[in-house]
């Protein structure tokens, strides 16, 4: 092997990659299960700090035994308000085996570069350990601060851009009905104790995709009765006009005015409020101008994209 042959190392990884990761696994272990701080500091092990260390992946141009490793942070999805942003600086920093500590709030004197171009992100220079800092969280009463349901803010500090892959369009109560009643992220992408997240089946990645379809989908909660609360599709016929309307208009789910197009014909004052989150008044011209067009499109969606009999 040659040094050109070296993709990313773990160690690269844990820098550049794990301001979204919780840790552990392989932030905190090696391929052989070893600890890579402890192995790195066993002499007869012969690891050399920033050295190729015989261009194992797992230690080429490492510094585990200075920077600690990564160790699973529970608190960073359940301990609402956790400093998500100083827990990435301290990361990108190497402080691996602080930065819990830091995203708990414990610490004073955080300082960070200033990047010389635009590529670069920012890292922590500086901080000092400092327990007396409770904003956040208060070490003497923990427990009664941790929480079981992950609140959306937590999931937000990765993934709150919609990159398509990370997250979809939008998550705002004035965008989506879900939201607007009160449900969470973990309502869709729920967990058990082996916190394996549910996630859909996205085309543009192939991250765990042994765990692909888990979550909870639309065709559950309104169509198999998973959720009794959820309307079924004779409770809301509108959405599905606006629907078949959009489609037959040749308008894109990503187009801004594919968000308008029902509104209009339903005499929406509302030119993007979002179709799909809103209840819109059906007058009888409407139905008798588009009702041959819209059961067409209606059976197509039925056979071709759902799959499933009797919408």
């Amino acid at each position: 092997m040659r040094r050109c042959d070296i993709d990313k190392s773990s160690f690269h990884f844990v820098k550049a990659c794990a301001v979204c990761h919780p840790g552990g696994g392989p932030a905190e272990y090696d391929r052989k299960g070893n600890r890579y701080d402890e192995f790195a500091s066993n002499p007869e092990n012969g690891i050399i700090r920033n050295a190729d260390n015989f261009l194992d992946g797992d230690y080429y141009q490492s510094d585990w035994e200075k920077r600690g490793v990564l160790e699973a942070d529970c608190l960073i999805c359940h301990l609402k308000g956790y400093n998500w942003q100083a827990r990435a600086l301290t990361v990108r920093g190497g402080f691996f085996y602080e930065a819990p500590m830091v995203g708990a709030g414990w610490i004073k004197d955080l300082k960070k570069s200033t990047p010389s171009v635009c590529s670069e992100k920012p890292k922590a220079t500086f901080f000092r350990t400092d327990y007396t800092q409770t904003k956040i969280a208060d070490p003497a009463n923990l427990s009664e601060l941790i929480t079981k349901e992950v609140a959306d803010e937590n999931c937000w500090n990765c993934h709150a851009m919609a990159d398509v892959k990370k997250r979809g369009r939008s998550w705002k109560p004035e965008t989506d009905v879900h939201r607007a009643k009160g449900l969470t992220c973990i309502y869709c992408h729920p967990a058990g104790e082996d916190h394996e997240i549910a996630k859909g089946d996205i085309l543009v990645g192939y991250v765990r995709d042994d765990i692909d379809d888990k979550m909870n989908s639309c065709l559950d909660c309104h169509l198999n009765g998973k959720d009794s609360r959820a309307p079924q599709p004779d409770d809301n016929t509108v959405r599905g006009w606006a629907l078949a309307w959009k489609i037959m208009c040749g308008v894109g789910d990503e187009s801004d005015i594919a968000l308008g197009i029902g509104g209009v014909m339903l005499q929406s004052t509302e030119w993007s409020g979002g179709l799909r989150d809103r209840v819109l008044p059906m007058e009888e011209q409407h139905c008798e101008a588009v009702e041959t067009a819209i059961q067409t499109t209606i059976r197509s969606l039925t056979h071709n994209v759902f799959k499933c009999h009797g919408i």
